[in-house]
């Protein structure tokens, strides 16, 4: 029976390569910065004084996603519980399937 540690690592789909991760990204920042130089192009017709603010929207969600990443940072300092939180109870604890696989076949045999 072959061990666990034998198996071959799954091949990483195309999706997952660093090929492909390196041209998504140059793909987002090119449409990121076209749609930036967009931004001052035509005329604004803004409800609010807000809205009269070039890239306002741009600046808003930046702010609103560093804040949501700030906030994710702290509730998990808050609220994460540690390691050992469940001590003998936890799945940690527990013996690996795979330890003791030899005396369990030859027991069963």
């Amino acid at each position: 029976m072959p061990d666990a540690q034998d198996k071959k690592p799954d091949p990483k789909l195309f999706f997952e390569t660093d090929r492909f991760q390196k041209a998504a990204l140059i793909v987002l920042v090119a449409l990121a910065l076209v749609l930036f130089a967009l931004e001052f192009t035509g005329l604004r017709y803004g409800y609010t004084e807000a809205d009269k603010i070039p890239a306002f929207y741009i600046l808003y969600a930046g702010v609103g996603a560093a804040l949501v990443g700030f906030a994710s940072v702290a509730f998990r300092k808050l609220f994460l519980r540690g390691k050992t939180f469940y001590g003998e109870r936890g799945v940690e604890s527990e013996k690996h399937p795979l330890e003791d696989l030899d005396e369990r076949l030859d027991r069963d045999a």
